[in-house]
């Protein structure tokens, strides 16, 4: 990819976090199109509560004749649901009455669909915890406790945190219950035994490998209860998300109406836990009169009703001492005369056991190697697993990160269920390096691989929830109704239509006039136009505009004022016809990101170092010659710098005052720039601090050969961060990569391209093998390298992706069958012996793309594989008649073969069988889809 795509798409997260987004848009986007399930499942449940109401009604009734008075939370619920019905009912009629109605009684208005359906989603979470609520114990004041022995019960002490959909404006517990499943009543009817929680700590859950070493643990446990002895406190504790909690749930289920228990009860402390917040939750759940404000009086309701009968109770999440004598709990905790009465806790801290004077204690320990990795492959999936050769190795990497952690391994290997791109996953190792596991929003990217792989991260996200889909290389798309979606919502609702004004590809030759627009909208895209000058309009009164996007016209000029755009953060200019930098833009004062890639800008201005705010500075593709010496050394925000130049520049002149620059600026992300000479190489190498992402190498000396010593990048700006290297335009007929040392190689790079090196004959690897010297490599392309002969130094690159060739004039065999002619003899005798062991491969080549070969006859040797070959493209190329593959080739990757109708005919086969099996992956093809271009 090239070094702009990373700084407009990679860096843009910094800019714009993306996951309020993709959070807003997985929520709402379903609307629309759930309108009509959404208001049936509302009159469904509106029906239910309804049913539910005259049942409470009843009992009302019911009560008032034996002589009780209903409680207040008995008729503040009554009134409650009479208006929720109500509402529900209008929103039912406004659905049944909507016009523009078709097929079959759905709605083309997308617009009132999504309001319509988000208004009865909404509403259908209100009635669901009314009916929830309804399940009233009594109706009328509190009568006598039930007689013994009674249900098992389950509170929880942990304030709760409901959504605004989901929570009433009435006053609430602060507490929760663990839900149980419905269980039927006498009658028939189900009633639900508790509400759900929200929980602070989450669950682990229960899954088919963790019961394996809970099972010894709930053994354990469940010998300490149910000991006739003095036994009556006991503790179970270990690091948070190790299974503490889940454990105790295993307790409780086997507790669940045994005899020996009259009560079985659950509380959820966690840190805000108090004797009051536990009083309350038990008088809650044990129908005990309440004594408000009032610690000690209700601590005697409390002991009074459970001293006379065997208890267990599970207190989950204690973070301190806690005073259960205060509470009411019965002392002391154990057996007496005839009661069992115990006293589980769950706690991270060993501390706590001893405060709280626990007599057993239980640690539950992280999973064994085998035993993690079983849980996190469970989870993760073997389609995720197996999409990529690289990706196992990046699962034990994560594994080792987790440390057998079971919530972390758990939660992970679900998140990852969906991540076939090997860069989600080393963005993942990134977060859990850096211990944000939350959410990349809360991530400042230190570097620009970690930006990179963050932002490969949010659009797998994206498209596994189908908001973008895969549109070729390197390209995705979103569908029409998505974007239409997006923009709706991010002019709030529709309400404000002019917040965001897109107009892109529609043939404009001006700046819309409207001057509501520009003095309205935050942001406006008019790119894909056809505008040769840009004027600023004149607008009396300071505007909201942020991000202004004019890439892709044709500009030459931007005039105007700008004294009212003060607040303009963002601007593309690429992709024009500018041959002087437009010095009016240097008036904006809290400018950010600059494009002005692919113009024909000759120089900068003095100017441009007033832009003080400026982060991101890109000048991909211009014939830029001349910098004033210290203009980008006042630029002290500066993140990004991109001078890379595709255009043939002799006159590199500014370089020594740049370095200078450079050296001054401590929060650069990534640089990309040119370099002419050996000299000027080292000399950027002693920057140590200075990220060069992608660099350029040309003309060099005019010598015909080039030595590239990488052990001296060692621990430099180039060494920790080159992703992209391109050496272009030289009259070198040998370039040499040397490094002696695995630790001294070009470990992050990723795309590696050699381009219009007419006399370039080999590429030799001295010291270290090519697979140990670029052991990230997934990109790599040739393009007017015609005296080469081939590049069979390319077998087993343990991660390249794509290879592109294109006029290699002389080539006859890409990999010859003397694999190691190119690599140092040392090192040849290792892979000579490797290559008896095991068949070369190459394990991760998704894409070879080859056109213009006058002379090709042959890609390779059969014995090479391909396992995860998925397209193979020919153009151009009349004498390659057969293709590297035999029978054992289609690994069920393979997706397409694509070239022209007579190339395909013309083919070569040995094998009648391997043609039958090949012919169904064939298209044909007029030209390469290659998004590279070179100049």
């Amino acid at each position: 990819m090239k070094f702009i795509d990373i700084v407009s798409k990679m860096i843009t997260p910094l800019l714009y976090p993306f996951n309020p987004l993709i959070n807003l848009m997985t929520m709402h986007v379903i609307y629309p199109f759930n309108t009509g399930d959404n208001v049936k499942g509302l009159v469904d449940a509106t029906k239910d509560l309804v049913v539910r109401k005259d049942d409470v009604e009843s009992r009302i009734r019911i009560a008032k004749r034996d002589g009780l008075v209903p409680t207040h939370q008995v008729g503040w619920w009554l009134e409650k649901v009479k208006n929720i019905v109500i509402e529900a009912e209008a929103i039912e009629r406004k659905y049944a009455n909507r016009r523009f109605k078709c097929l079959g009684g759905c709605s083309i208005n997308c617009c009132s669909n999504y309001s319509l359906s988000r208004i009865a989603a909404e509403k259908l979470l209100d009635i669901e915890k009314f009916y929830a609520e309804g399940d009233f114990a009594v109706v009328g004041l509190t009568p006598a406790p039930p007689p013994s022995p009674p249900p098992v019960q389950e509170v929880s002490a942990r304030p709760t945190s409901s959504s605004p959909a989901v929570e009433s404006k009435r006053h609430r517990s602060k507490f929760s219950f663990l839900s149980k499943k419905r269980t039927p009543s006498p009658a028939g009817q189900e009633v639900p035994a508790g509400s759900t929680p929200l929980p602070v700590e989450q669950e682990v859950p229960a899954t088919s490998t963790l019961p394996l070493v809970v099972d010894l643990n709930l053994q354990v446990a469940l010998e300490y209860i149910n000991e006739d002895g003095k036994l009556g406190m006991i503790g179970i504790w270990g690091m948070g998300g190790v299974g503490k909690t889940h454990l105790l749930n295993k307790i409780y289920k086997s507790l669940d109406g045994a005899s020996s228990f009259g009560h079985v009860i659950l509380v959820t402390a966690s840190k805000e836990c108090s004797v009051e917040k536990v009083q309350e939750a038990l008088v809650k759940k044990l129908l005990l009169p309440e004594k408000k404000n009032d610690i000690d009086s209700q601590a005697d309701v409390i002991r009074n009703y459970l001293k006379a009968m065997s208890f267990v109770l599970l207190l989950d999440d204690l973070w301190g001492h806690l005073n259960l004598e205060a509470v009411g709990i019965p002392f002391p905790i154990g057996v007496d005369r005839k009661y069992k009465q115990k006293v589980v806790l769950t706690t991270r801290s060993e501390n706590v056991c001893g405060l709280m004077k626990v007599q057993k204690k239980i640690k539950v320990e992280c999973l064994k190697e085998e035993d993690a990795r079983r849980l996190f492959l469970e989870h993760v999936g073997e389609e995720a697993l197996n999409s990529d050769p690289q990706i196992p190795d990046y699962a034990e990497q994560i594994l080792k990160e987790l440390d057998g952690l079971p919530l972390a391994l758990i939660t992970t290997g679900s998140s990852m269920y969906s991540k076939k791109d090997p860069r989600e996953w080393k963005h993942a190792i990134d977060l859990l390096r850096k211990s944000r596991l939350d959410d990349v929003e809360l991530a400042d990217m230190s570097n620009m691989r970690e930006a990179y792989n963050a932002g490969h991260g949010l659009i797998g996200d994206l498209k596994a929830v189908c908001l973008l889909e895969a549109a070729g290389k390197d390209h995705v798309k979103m569908h029409d109704v998505v974007r239409d979606m997006a923009l709706w919502i991010m002019c709030n609702d529709g309400k404000n239509k002019n917040q965001c004004v897109v107009r892109a590809g529609v043939g404009l030759e001006e700046a819309p006039r409207e001057i509501n627009i520009w003095f309205e909208a935050e942001q406006i895209s008019l790119m894909r136009n056809r505008m040769h000058a840009f004027h600023f309009p004149i607008i009396p009164c300071p505007t909201k505009l942020k991000t202004l996007l004019l890439q892709w016209n044709e500009l030459s000029t931007v005039i105007g004022s700008i004294k009212n755009f003060d607040a303009l953060t963002n601007l593309d200019l690429s992709h024009n016809s500018f041959d002087v930098f437009p010095i009016v833009i240097c008036s904006l004062p809290n400018l950010q990101y600059l494009n002005l890639s692919q113009n024909r800008i000759e120089s900068l201005p003095d100017s441009l170092r007033s832009l003080t705010n400026l982060k991101h500075l890109l000048l991909r593709d211009n014939k830029i010659h001349k910098i004033p010496d210290h203009v980008i050394g006042e630029l002290k925000a500066l993140e990004v710098l991109d001078i890379v130049n595709c255009y043939s520049n002799k006159d590199l002149s500014y370089l020594p005052s740049l370095f200078k620059d450079l050296e001054s600026l401590v929060n650069l992300k990534a640089v990309g720039m040119d370099l002419q000479e050996l000299s000027q190489l080292k000399r950027l190498a002693e920057l140590s601090f200075v990220p060069v992402i992608f660099l350029t190498l040309y003309y060099f000396d005019e010598s015909s050969s080039l030595s590239l010593p990488i052990s001296s990048f060692t621990n430099t700006g180039i060494h920790m961060n080159l992703s992209e290297l391109r050496i272009f335009r030289t009259k070198l007929e040998q370039i040499k990569f040397k490094s002696y040392d695995p630790r001294f190689n070009l470990r992050n790079l990723e795309k590696l391209s050699f381009v219009d090196l007419a006399y370039l004959k080999e590429i030799v690897c001295e010291g270290l093998v090519p697979k140990d010297l670029f052991p990230n490599l997934t990109r790599l392309e040739f393009s007017y390298c015609e005296a080469l002969e081939n590049i069979s130094w390319i077998v087993y690159l343990p991660c390249l992706r794509i290879l592109e060739m294109s006029e290699c004039t002389t080539m006859k065999q890409i990999v010859c069958n003397d694999q190691n002619n190119h690599v140092d003899q040392n090192v040849a005798e290792i892979e000579e012996e490797r290559a008896r062991t095991s068949p070369p491969t190459f394990p991760c080549l998704r894409r070879i793309i080859l056109s213009f070969f006058k002379e090709l006859i042959d890609i390779c040797d059969p014995a090479i594989s391909f396992p995860s070959l998925e397209s193979l493209e020919v153009f151009k190329c009349p004498n390659l008649k057969k293709l590297p593959f035999g029978t054992h080739t289609n690994s069920g990757k393979l997706k397409s073969i694509k070239g022209e109708r007579a190339w395909w005919n013309g083919l070569v086969w040995a094998d009648e069988n391997l043609k039958s099996s090949l012919q169904s992956f064939y298209q044909e093809q007029y030209s390469i889809d290659s998004s590279v271009s070179y100049m």
